[in-house]
């Protein structure tokens, strides 16, 4: 039932995260441990095989759940592959929990213990109620996507129209710029941002912040807001 359901997202007893105290964190510790566990969701859909928007998506409903939810209440090591269940299907690309728990074997052992308490029968017990917990909120975003926001601005500033039909990444002419920009997204997703920021914003940021480390300036007719800029790039510092 419901509530047999909702106690699997609860930390088992004698359950250890690989590398904190949970309940010891600061705020500003408890928002690294997501970044942290941000990064494990995408290293374990890329394991999977997962599309690269279904990890984004996975990452931002990650954050959503934790935006009023504790570390020490609700595991990560099982939300994180829930996440990417619920992830896939947003984003049309449905993955099968037991793939994701065939691909946590070697990220465990990366992480320094290879003891994981979770099966695909406990993500399969929990999709539902994270779904529900994330996705029914109002005007919250569903889905993250700023590489085809990257995608769009820079098409604009090469001339190849007017940005509106999208794309990916990779078919940009400028190979480093695009390379650079997509992976100053890709940890943006890891973070708190994307929950207040749109995809479009973030993309524009994330091609200033990559002119600005390859000492280039943006292109044009690209332009960034100073505040934006400094919000995206602030993101990283902390």
């Amino acid at each position: 039932g419901e509530t047999s359901h909702r106690s699997v997202l609860v930390r088992p007893p004698g359950a250890q995260s690989p590398c904190i105290y949970m309940s010891a964190l600061t705020e500003a510790e408890a928002d690294r441990a997501l970044f942290y566990y941000s990064s494990y969701l995408m290293a374990l859909g890329h394991q999977a095989g997962l599309r690269q928007r279904a990890c984004l998506t996975a990452a931002l409903i990650f954050r959503r759940f934790y935006s009023s939810r504790s570390l020490e209440a609700h595991d990560p090591l099982l939300l994180a592959p829930t996440a990417l269940l619920v992830g896939s299907k947003v984003e049309e690309c449905q993955a099968a929990a037991s793939a994701l728990e065939r691909a946590m074997p070697k990220l465990r052992k990366d992480l320094g213990d290879e003891n994981n308490p979770y099966t695909a029968q406990d993500m399969d017990a929990c999709e539902q109620v994270l779904f529900e917990a994330v996705m029914f909120e109002p005007e919250a975003p569903v889905s993250c996507d700023p590489h085809a926001a990257i995608a769009r601005h820079l098409a604009l500033a090469m001339g190849e129209g007017d940005g509106a039909a999208g794309g990916s990444c990779e078919g940009s002419a400028n190979v480093e710029l695009t390379a650079t920009a997509c992976y100053l997204a890709n940890d943006i997703c890891k973070t708190a941002l994307p929950l207040s920021v749109a995809d479009d914003a973030i993309g524009l940021a994330c091609v200033a912040l990559a002119c600005r480390m390859l000492r280039r300036p943006l292109p044009p007719p690209l332009e960034c807001p100073g505040a934006l800029l400094e919000q995206v790039a602030g993101a990283f510092t902390q």
